[in-house]
């Protein structure tokens, strides 16, 4: 089956089954049959807020079949020892297919390499 969808500011319309999303769809990746959705965060909200997981993966069904794994659970970290700004710098701020079809996403200071079939991160790496 084709993955169609569309996209209405935070509306995603998936082979006609809408997902209605807290924020607006910043950008959206088809992986293996899986869309990828990363929500845009305003800033004034990512400021004030703790941590955001703003990627989903969207089955051709229209469901969502995860949410982005939070890196303090992937690496077993304790939150208070990633600095006053942790949660703000992990809001993811792009994404992409790399070499090797490895999935990446990026937060301000990070790039995590994810399993799109379970959103669960697998590998990171300092971003330069």
């Amino acid at each position: 089956m084709d993955m169609n969808y569309k996209i209405n500011n935070n509306i995603l319309n998936v082979n006609n089954s809408n997902i209605t999303f807290e924020y607006n769809i910043a950008d959206v990746k088809i992986f293996e049959n899986i869309l990828i959705v990363r929500l845009e965060i305003p800033f004034e909200n990512a400021k004030e807020n703790k941590g955001f997981d703003n990627i989903y993966g969207i089955n051709i069904n229209g469901d969502i079949i995860w949410r982005i794994e939070k890196p303090i659970v992937a690496f077993n970290l304790d939150e208070s020892s990633q600095g006053y700004d942790y949660y703000f710098k992990s809001i993811y701020t792009e994404m992409n297919i790399g070499n090797e079809n490895n999935f990446y996403v990026y937060t301000f200071s990070m790039c995590y390499i994810i399993n799109p079939q379970t959103g669960k991160i697998i590998g990171e790496k300092q971003v330069q």
